[in-house]
């Protein structure tokens, strides 16, 4: 997980669902990179469930390091879920996996499915036991993680670059320019 440490951005869906897949997943840790008001809250519900030896929380990463991070993950997990006044935008760290070829997870909150669409596994927002399945199964097959992290670079590639933000601007404005 990349982000603010704050209840909507789905943190303790995520604890929750990595902790009944401790026992069966023994070589699998679970980190958070980020800080947030619910920084406190997490380390207690970390240590109340015994995974300090396999939760870890890194609050910052130098800015040129952010890239060999998300390099380094097997996985990458977004389960952010809508509450009134907000609701996940983009997700940004979505496409910083996807270009790193990482797979992804997501909620099926704000605008996650369709940065996700098909190149990474969606569950249904605050469902623990729904995240629990499609995590445990990227996590158990280690081919279908290298299928959705090419598929996800194929469209950071396609949709997100700077190339391709560049010719979808260059098309707008001549389709401006033509009165389209």
């Amino acid at each position: 997980f990349i982000g603010r440490l704050v209840e909507e951005k789905g943190i303790f869906t995520l604890l929750d669902a990595f902790a009944i897949l401790n026992q069966k997943y023994l070589n699998w840790r679970l980190i958070y990179l980020g800080n947030g008001q619910c920084d406190d809250e997490l380390n207690k519900q970390i240590c109340e469930k015994n995974l300090q030896a396999r939760v870890f929380i890194q609050k910052t990463v130098p800015h040129d390091q952010v890239a060999n991070f998300v390099q380094s993950l097997d996985i990458l997990v977004l389960p952010s879920f809508d509450v009134d006044g907000w609701r996940e935008q983009f997700g940004h760290v979505l496409i910083e996996a996807m270009a790193c070829k990482i797979p992804i997870i997501g909620s099926d909150a704000g605008e996650i499915p369709n940065v996700i669409s098909d190149v990474g596994l969606l569950f249904k927002q605050r469902n623990v036991k729904s995240l629990q399945q499609v995590l445990q199964q990227l996590m158990a097959d280690e081919s279908l993680r290298v299928t959705l992290g090419d598929k996800g670079y194929n469209k950071a590639i396609e949709q997100y670059s700077h190339q391709a933000i560049a010719d979808k601007t260059y098309k707008f404005w001549i389709d401006i320019m033509k009165g389209e």
